[in-house]
């Protein structure tokens, strides 16, 4: 019967500690619409965008971060394991690259709304001159972003 036996224990032990450390002071992943963003009336670009997803009294749901999310959460993990590997175990630089990738996502989500989705109504498109029910002044397309909230 042969027997083998492995060296460096010690060593990996310590690289798995230590990846296990910065992991353990991940910072959580936020994409959307945060406070600071306004239309030039004031009202604030949150509002508007929780509008459009979830329906208002005047106008239909048109869940655009819900089906972005759901279209993709297959992808966003496996994504998020390469980017892990790629930066050396980096949780900043792998979430600030995965946070791109998800903008980048919910950005076409809006620009390409359309059938079979409820349009615009016939006033709102003889207002903005045409019929894209999530732009109007783009505010909300540029709008959308990520950050990195600390969990200390």
């Amino acid at each position: 019967m042969a027997i083998n036996s492995v060296t460096g224990g010690d060593k990996f032990q310590r690289a798995l500690e230590d990846i296990a450390k910065r992991m353990g002071k991940a910072p959580v992943l936020k994409v959307g619409f945060f406070e600071t963003e306004q239309y030039p009336d004031g009202e604030y670009v949150a509002q508007v965008a929780a509008e459009n997803e979830f329906g208002s009294t005047t106008n239909p749901p048109r869940p655009f971060m819900r089906q972005t999310f759901a279209r993709n959460k297959g992808v966003w993990p496996g994504m998020a394991t390469k980017g892990m590997k790629a930066t050396n175990f980096d949780v900043d630089k792998t979430l600030g690259l995965l946070g791109q990738e998800i903008t980048g996502e919910v950005r076409i989500a809006i620009a390409e709304w359309g059938n079979p989705y409820p349009h615009n109504s016939q006033a709102t498109i003889d207002r903005k001159g045409f019929d894209d029910p999530l732009v109007d002044t783009g505010r909300m397309l540029q709008s959308v972003t990520w950050v990195l909230e600390d969990t200390k």
